[in-house]
């Protein structure tokens, strides 16, 4: 069994406690990242705690801190070229357009759609705090919707794979699956 532990082993620091991976059943990568982001973040967190006001504005501006193409100490730089942001006109719209790309490219059958129907269902209920209308920016998005999208589209990975018929191929590449897309919705310019 492989254990991932920082901050000193002290697991009551751990986001959950510390993270571990059974030999003997299949662990998609996409997890695996996750929980490293997010083991990583609480670090550097809990390091930034340690400075003072002043301190933690002399290394990075208020602003651009988590934000994940701008803020260099933490992993957001990591992350930056595996989340594809992917704006959309309405959180509707955002479900709609990425059940329908999702099934299409795993090339999922009528009968495996419907079984996922409540994983979808989940997944969107995860990302409706992302879809919330937002004024367009220049920032790159924060840390924590990145990762929240990641941890979303890993519970409907893992639901994919429970699918009794499911291709060995796409099994294959769902289980090496690196990448996620975080949906965002903005608002229209005048």
């Amino acid at each position: 069994m492989n254990h991932f532990f920082v901050l000193q082993n002290d697991e009551s620091e751990l986001p959950s406690g510390g993270v571990s991976y059974s030999d003997t059943t299949p662990t998609p990568i996409l997890k695996k990242m996750l929980d490293e982001f997010e083991l990583k973040h609480a670090c550097v967190q809990k390091f930034r705690s340690q400075l003072t006001p002043e301190q933690r504005e002399e290394v990075l501006l208020p602003q651009l801190q988590d934000r994940v193409g701008s803020d260099l100490l933490s992993v957001g730089p990591a992350a930056f070229f595996l989340v594809q942001s992917k704006g959309y006109p309405s959180a509707g719209a955002a479900r709609e357009q990425f059940q329908r790309s999702t099934i299409e490219n795993l090339g999922l059958t009528g009968e495996q759609t419907a079984a996922l129907q409540p994983a979808f269902d989940a997944w969107y209920e995860e990302v409706k705090p992302l879809l919330v209308p937002q004024k367009p920016t220049h920032l790159s998005p924060s840390l924590d919707a990145v990762l929240q999208a990641g941890r979303a589209y890993e519970s409907l990975l893992l639901r994919v794979l429970e699918l009794p018929d499911l291709d060995a191929n796409t099994r294959k590449a769902l289980l090496a699956e690196r990448q996620w897309t975080l949906p965002q919705v903005f608002e229209k310019e005048p």
